[in-house]
């Protein structure tokens, strides 16, 4: 027998190792793709809520008299804390569009930037970080120097001058941000300059929160680019069970509530007529947001924060126990947490939404992007079901949790 073709133990395992490797690097070029379509889709999600929300013509007056040296005679906004959402997406969409325009022609000018600090932070506290970065350089340049210093009598002519000089810093210290001192050019953090901008226009018209919400929902869709998990036959069976099962009950429960009618009066968020919902409009509401909003980011493909490691599988009675005790649980933490924001604020909106804020910041998250889903996917559910148990006696909020729990559940193991 001819043995000269024959591999030796050595060049079989280096052939594995190579093949190993080829994989893997297939995998990393899928999953780079995943992210970009998730950054993409997030992004054109955030045009179509522009295009047909947002009050286009107000806020190209309001920039024109912003740009071209009359903030002052900006009206404050005059909207509901929900209602500024559609606004905030036009405000993401224009600035992100040209922050991405002015990081190519930088790059163009003075080449790549190399590798980014932000890529060595850790995935499972990326959300809880990047929420104190951003709030604390809101703080830093718009309220310091918008808001505090502006309201100086000496300084308040001076508007545009603290504008220029507290969004210059902001941007400049952007450049720690490049690992390699050497590739840090000023006109690399043109795209932050230009953020700021923006994100200035935002606080002079809603305040603060308004700012800080714009100023992180544009690094959600940036950051959505960054994941570790690939797109597989379980997500794909979780997406058909979402469309399938999902839209089952949502047309059950649309034929019998006003689903539109409750969704406007939540955005509006009128605290007399919210109070006089009832058990079956929280539900309504919640279930229908779960199913669209769960279905629109798995088809984005976002990464997960569950494990995909196989489990072993919970008989149902050991299920409902569980899903009850935690209904319990939640139902009393609500109620120490309501107490407690009670001696701040009695704002029903301010309560829903610092509780939502404390519980999303405790999340640990296996990606950036996962996190990034976390932002678009919890916060609304959060805060329709934090409104709920405020409202809703003890045993309409068992309810409540226990059908919810349920209905999620089910659809996990319909996805498995």
């Amino acid at each position: 027998m001819d043995n000269r073709y024959k591999k030796t133990p050595s060049e079989t395992i280096n052939s594995r190792i190579e093949e190993i490797k080829k994989a893997i690097k297939i995998k990393k070029a899928f999953i780079a793709l995943e992210g970009w379509w998730s950054m993409i889709s997030s992004y054109a999600l955030l045009c179509i809520i522009a295009y047909y929300f947002a009050p286009w013509k107000e806020i190209i007056i309001d920039l024109r008299l912003f740009f071209s040296g009359n903030a002052q005679d900006i009206l404050p906004g005059n909207f509901k804390f929900l209602e500024v959402v559609p606004i905030i997406a036009a405000i993401i969409v224009m600035e992100l569009l040209l922050s991405i325009l002015a990081g190519i022609f930088g790059s163009i000018c003075v080449g790549n930037g190399g590798r980014n600090a932000l890529k060595s932070m850790k995935p499972n506290n990326i959300l809880k970080t990047l929420f104190i970065v951003v709030v604390a350089e809101e703080l830093f340049a718009r309220w310091f120097f918008l808001g505090f210093m502006a309201s100086d009598p000496n300084l308040g002519n001076y508007f545009y001058v603290l504008l220029i000089a507290g969004n210059g810093i902001w941007a400049w210290v952007h450049l720690y941000n490049y690992e390699d001192p050497n590739k840090r050019q000023l006109i690399r953090v043109l795209p932050q300059f230009i953020a700021g901008l923006f994100f200035s226009y935002v606080y002079v018209k809603f305040g603060l929160m308004a700012t800080i919400l714009t100023h992180f929902g544009s690094n959600a869709i940036l950051f959505a680019s960054d994941k570790n998990q690939i797109w597989d036959k379980k997500e794909l069976r979780r997406l058909l069970t979402l469309v399938v099962f999902g839209g089952a009950i949502l047309i059950l429960i649309w034929l019998q509530v006003d689903i539109i009618g409750l969704f406007k009066q939540f955005v509006q968020f009128d605290e007399k007529t919210i109070r006089n919902w009832t058990t079956n409009d929280f539900f309504a509401l919640y279930i229908s947001m779960y199913f669209v909003i769960n279905t629109v980011f798995t088809f984005m493909m976002y990464d997960k924060n569950s494990s995909r490691e196989k489990k072993e599988e919970t008989v149902f009675i050991k299920k409902m126990v569980k899903i009850m005790v935690a209904a319990v649980i939640i139902i009393g933490l609500v109620v120490i947490l309501n107490w407690g924001l009670s001696f701040f604020t009695n704002s029903l909106i301010w309560k829903s939404f610092i509780s939502t804020i404390i519980v999303v910041l405790l999340i640990k998250h296996k990606s950036p992007n996962a996190a990034m889903r976390t932002f678009w996917t919890t916060i609304p559910l959060s805060m329709v079901s934090f409104t709920a148990l405020i409202i809703l006696p003890f045993s309409s909020c068992l309810v409540f949790l226990i059908v919810c729990g349920l209905i999620v559940e089910t659809i996990n193991e319909i996805a498995k």
